[in-house]
C-alpha cells in the first residue's frame, strides 16, 4: 500500500472484507516498526506500548501508567535509536495515571516547562505532542486537565 496525495486520491467504496485486509496491514505495518528487530527480553512478549517523552537529558522518562501497568520488564525508543534499550520503573501514579522510567542513555530531546509562576493545585494546564509519531497519529494530541498534585 502507498501513500497518495490527497488532491490525487479519487476514493474508492471497498468491501467489508477488503476494509479487514487493509485494516489488518495497517497493524501488521504498525506492529512492525514497533517490535524491536532483536529480543532485548528473549522469552518475553512485548504486553503493550505506548508514548512517554523525556523529562531530563540524563535518561529520565514521563509515559502512563497503564503501559507499564503489569510489566515485568520495560524498554525506551528514542526517536534517534534503532532499537529498543532497557529501562527501570522509577516510581508510578495510578491516581494521576502517570509513570517515570530510567534508562542509562542520553538524550537532548528533552521536553520544555513552562516555568511554574506561582500555579497551584486545581490550575488548568495542557499538552501537545504526537504519540507514536511518525506512526500512528498524523495531526498533535491535545490534553487539557488540571493540576491534581506538585
Amino acid at each position: 500500500m502507498r501513500r497518495t496525495a490527497l488532491w490525487k486520491c479519487k476514493g474508492e467504496a471497498v468491501s467489508d472484507a477488503r476494509a479487514q485486509e487493509i485494516k489488518a496491514s495497517r497493524i501488521r505495518r504498525a506492529r512492525g516498526k514497533l517490535q524491536p528487530s532483536k529480543a532485548l527480553y528473549p522469552g518475553l512478549k512485548m504486553r503493550s506500548s505506548g508514548s512517554g517523552f523525556f523529562v531530563s537529558a540524563d535518561g529520565h522518562v514521563l509515559t502512563n501508567d497503564h503501559v507499564i501497568a503489569g510489566c515485568r520488564r520495560v524498554s525506551v525508543k528514542p526517536t534517534d535509536a534503532r532499537d529498543h534499550l532497557p529501562a527501570t520503573v522509577i516510581g508510578a501514579d495510578k491516581p494521576d495515571e502517570l509513570a517515570e522510567l530510567k534508562y542509562s542513555g542520553t538524550t537532548v530531546a528533552v521536553a520544555k516547562f513552562r516555568k511554574p509562576l506561582n500555579l497551584q493545585v486545581g490550575d488548568k494546564v495542557a499538552v501537545i505532542g504526537h504519540p507514536l509519531h511518525g506512526l500512528v497519529a498524523i495531526k498533535p494530541i491535545f490534553v487539557t486537565g488540571k493540576i491534581r498534585a506538585f
